[in-house]
């Protein structure tokens, strides 16, 4: 914003006054239409390095973590507009001793596209950290991560911290921050904080060795003594130990509970690993609720009988570790080009290229609720994901065609009923969200087979609908071709397909050439689901269900009338979509359509496919034991002039 000089002398007149409050709602006005032009304005490039700054600042101090003292440091660095005095860059880290991470905070102008992040980068480094836009608003946009404490290291030796992002009109954005001054050291070194830590130990330990007077005694104590031995000595002798051992949580003592605190210290001595064995699995839950739900204390009816199909749900397949989250191994396959990012949720951009394959590991805190996708929360004070408490995608591994297959067919080997899933994500998703959508899904479920994603080049950003349509058009052919590849190579003999939203057009696409060019692999399919399906209702009645039909698997689609998503696609389009079911419900011989409107929803009510107990517990029963609706609970049968079609029951999750 350029400086506006008025002169003001001892008397204004009205008219001068008006003039005035005049040029400064125009500042104001411009200002707040896009806060990234009205300071970039007139600006070189380079122009953001030429700003107010202070200097980095490090102070530390003592706190108290679980009855230790621990220090705390935070480093901070902020750099301001020197014409407007607006907030460019403010940067805070922060430390604890005994932790291998820092905690690392960036408030940045605000005006920044939230679904495009944040990257760092030190001194054009190729290799860049992604950081997620947790919260914008108009006093700046917040974005954090974890790092590890050896990239202390990388900021010592660096001249100059870079943030790259782009402007919700999609303009490129550099803040440049200098690192001169960077503290060498935060805090105490590892060693000294160490001995620091252990010193309470060393005391009670000492104190623990001094035999007790006996009861009743009288006990003379010096007053010269301290305090603690005085307490000491005052307390009663301790009660005989019963000779039953006891158990606890932990390593020592048991199974760790789902709530308990593994970074608390002191800890007991870890065993060598070859002792070391996974907790041992919960009872299994009753058959009508997934594993997840029975879990988290929900009620269910008498179990069925146990059916063939039901042996793949068993569990999901996790990775044992001794950490306060379970880690869900998901494959993947994509056609999204690589980025070059070291980071896991920015190794697949949003532009078009070949088909990649590889694993994923996801963590899923313990405990995590039925149907969240938990994620971190600014009114939580959260602004980096955390695997204690979040759902966070810890790593990507690329893979050959053939290690990807012959590692998916270990897995579905060694599940009871040799299966597998294969979910399409929708509209408006990125690559790290897909993955932990699956690893959800296959945790609430119990799916114990070979839970796999595919991944088409959406732009993850609500204002790119077009684009979305364009390319999951595109992938249509390179999904049917993954499609027949699994089918052939996977080993599975049960495979379920999930698809969503947008991604219903993909799949159901590349089904309807699929069955009739390979009619081999039709007795594989089990089941196909459709959730929300943004597809013409008119085009998948005339032109796609018959054809699917013909695969012989039962389909299921899963609408709402409270999908707010399908009602702007249908303002959109001009035409109603199948997902929706405002106005009429889409009945096809053949599928099986549950109205979901009765089910209770986030805002928008897109998502209830995954999100809505009600609706996770009824995909559990339809692919464990293959019931149809009439034999599943909390479906009511509608007829209608069409046909007939399901509802779920006002008792089943109704809004109140």
């Amino acid at each position: 914003m350029a400086d506006v000089k008025i002169p003001f002398q001892g008397s204004c007149n009205r008219l001068g006054n008006v003039a005035l409050l005049a040029a400064l709602a125009v500042s104001y006005i411009g200002l707040f239409a896009d806060p990234l032009a009205a300071q970039s304005r007139n600006r070189s490039p380079g122009a953001w390095n030429a700003q107010v700054r202070t200097p980095w600042q490090t102070s530390c101090k003592m706190v108290s973590v679980k009855g230790l003292k621990k220090q705390a440091c935070t480093t901070r660095y902020t750099k301001r507009n020197p014409r407007t005095r607006r907030l460019l860059a403010s940067i805070t880290i922060r430390s604890l001793q005994g932790r291998s991470d820092l905690s690392l905070r960036v408030s940045l102008p605000s005006g920044l596209a939230k679904a495009r992040g944040v990257r760092l980068r030190i001194d054009n480094d190729p290799k860049v950290v992604r950081l997620k836009i947790t919260s914008c608003g108009r006093s700046g946009c917040i974005a954090g991560t974890r790092l590890p404490r050896a990239y202390l290291a990388r900021f010592q030796s660096g001249q100059t911290l870079q943030f790259l992002a782009v402007s919700r009109r999609g303009n490129p954005v550099v803040i440049s921050v200098p690192l001169a001054g960077f503290p060498k050291q935060l805090g105490r070194p590892p060693a000294q904080g160490l001995a620091i830590a252990r010193a309470p130990r060393k005391q009670a330990a000492q104190r623990a060795r001094v035999k007790p007077p006996a009861v009743g005694a009288q006990t003379r104590i010096a007053k010269s003594a301290p305090k603690a031995e005085k307490r000491f000595y005052r307390r009663r002798a301790p009660a005989k130990k019963s000779a039953a051992p006891k158990t606890g949580g932990g390593i020592a003592g048991g199974a760790p509970s789902a709530a308990q605190d593994f970074s608390a210290a002191p800890a007991p001595p870890i065993p060598p690993v070859a002792a070391m064995k996974a907790p041992p699995a919960p009872p299994p839950p009753p058959a009508s609720l997934p594993p997840a739900a029975a879990k988290n204390g929900a009620s269910a009816p008498a179990a069925s009988p146990v059916s063939p199909r039901s042996r793949a749900f068993r569990g999901p397949r996790t990775v044992a570790r001794d950490e306060p989250f379970a880690v869900v191994k998901v494959y993947y396959a994509t056609d999204r080009r690589q980025t070059g990012s070291i980071d896991p949720a920015e190794k697949y951009g949003i532009n078009r290229g070949q088909i990649s394959y590889g694993i994923c590991t996801v963590s899923i805190p313990r405990d995590h609720r039925l149907g969240e996708l938990e994620a971190p929360s600014i009114w939580r004070l959260e602004f980096s994901e955390d695997p204690k408490k979040h759902v966070v995608l810890l790593a990507v591994t690329e893979q050959q065609q053939s290690v990807f297959f012959n590692d998916v067919r270990n897995a579905v080997k060694s599940s009871a009923d040799k299966a597998a899933f294969v979910f399409v994500h929708g509209y408006n998703v990125s690559f790290s969200d897909a993955a932990r959508r699956t690893a959800q899904m296959s945790y609430d479920l119990g799916f114990d087979g070979a839970p796999v994603f595919y991944s088409w080049p959406s732009q993850a950003q609500v204002a790119a609908y077009p684009v979305d349509e364009t390319n999951v058009r595109w992938s249509q052919t390179n999904l049917k071709e993954f499609l027949r590849d699994f089918a052939e190579n996977s080993g599975a003999e049960s495979i379920f397909l999930i698809a969503h939203s947008m991604g219903t057009r993909a799949l159901t696409g590349a089904l309807k050439d699929l069955v009739v060019e390979y009619p081999e692999i039709r007795s594989k399919l089990k089941e196909i689901i459709l959730a929300a399906p943004d597809i013409d209702a008119d085009i998948f009645k005339r032109d796609i269900a018959p054809r699917i039909r013909t695969a012989n698997p039962t389909i299921t689609l899963y609408a709402s009338s409270n999908d707010k998503a399908l009602i702007a696609s249908k303002n959109f389009h001009g035409y109603k979509r199948a997902g929706d079911t405002t106005g009429g419900v889409t009945i096809v011989e053949g599928v099986d359509t549950i109205d979901s409107t009765d089910v209770e929803t986030g805002f928008v009510g897109h998502a209830y496919f995954a999100e809505a107990k009600s609706i996770v517990s009824d995909i559990f029963n339809l692919m464990r034991y293959g019931k149809r609706p009439n034999e599943r609970q909390g479906l009511a049968r509608v007829e209608s002039d069409e046909g007939q079609y399901w509802r779920f029951s006002p008792g089943a999750g109704r809004k109140r």
